[in-house]
């Protein structure tokens, strides 16, 4: 049974997420609720989805205020805090850190090159392969140079983000288990958080555009958002996975509208996908994502 300790049910309902402090555009379309419906079904699983347009509004939602595990979804908002920490003076990310074999964790392939090579690194090296690669031990570097994860929960939390925690390292912080909030977030928040780093014009101009080519640089995504967008559009985004008995799949990404053309591209969009503990593979997992992707561009009403 689930447990509602760590569940809370949205319902379908804006009010509930209006009370969370997401701002909500309208009610979804009855029409696309029952079409994700039908797809959370065919994949076993439980799916969350929010849907936030170029002015931070909610558009579109689907248990967007249910808890998920983040997974590394949490790297995009690392390499946000590490900027601002940059911007406000506290670090140096071009200082040279020297890396040990202490610092391996499972799938951290930046870090194992240069551990290879014997060169050393930087924080803003450490923040690129964060989110582009999704590299674990770089992240985990990361965090121990600010405050560790309840430094990264502050920082969200400065950027209105009062629902998502960071509480352990890689790979701890991906167990997933059944009731637990610890590493969690919900589609709502995550959204809206994406959102104020990456589109919101109250953020940096040049760490928004730094993140942005980051997300779009990214190599893990192939298969889920960016299948389901037009192939003209331009995307990035940030990818979580965990396996096993509580596996989880998420993706974030930003969307551009256009027609192949940076410049030409319509106001973007933020889609987050989360999709925890499904029957079907991980090719089903993504396959599943892809097809939210699909649906949540039809809701746009932009061109293919």
């Amino acid at each position: 049974m689930m447990d509602r300790r760590r569940f809370l049910v949205a319902g379908g309902s804006s009010l509930l997420l209006a009370a969370c402090g997401v701002p909500v555009r309208d009610e979804p379309k009855p029409e696309t609720n029952i079409e994700l419906q039908e797809l959370e079904k065919q994949t076993g699983g439980r799916l969350g989805v929010a849907l936030v347009d170029s002015e931070g509004r909610l558009i579109w939602h689907h248990r967007a205020a249910e808890r998920f595990a983040m997974c590394s979804t949490f790297k995009l908002p690392l390499a946000g805090c590490l900027l601002e920490a940059r911007r406000l003076g506290l670090v140096d990310r071009h200082a040279e850190i020297t890396l040990s074999q202490n610092d391996l964790v499972p799938y951290a392939p930046f870090v194992e090159e240069r551990l290879k090579s014997g060169q050393p690194t930087t924080m803003t090296e450490l923040a690129s392969a964060a989110v582009r690669l999704s590299d674990n031990a770089a992240a985990n570097i990361l965090l121990k140079r600010l405050e560790g994860p309840a430094g990264l929960t502050r920082f969200m939390r400065s950027r209105g983000d009062e629902t998502s925690r960071l509480d352990r390292i890689e790979p701890e912080l991906n167990q997933n288990a059944s009731g637990d909030m610890r590493d969690t977030t919900t589609p709502a928040a995550m959204a809206s958080l994406y959102y104020s780093l990456v589109i919101s014009a109250k953020s940096d101009p040049s760490d928004r555009e730094l993140l942005q080519e980051w997300m779009m640089q990214s190599t893990t995504g192939s298969k889920r958002i960016r299948a389901g967008v037009p192939k003209r559009w331009t995307v990035g985004d940030k990818t979580g996975t965990t396996t096993g008995s509580a596996a989880a799949y998420c993706d974030v990404a930003i969307i551009w509208p256009g027609n192949g053309v940076p410049e030409y591209n319509a106001d973007p969009f933020i889609l987050a996908v989360y999709l925890d503990r499904p029957d079907v593979e991980a090719a089903g997992a993504d396959t599943a994502i892809a097809e939210v992707a699909r649906k949540m561009v039809r809701l746009t009403g932009m061109p293919g």
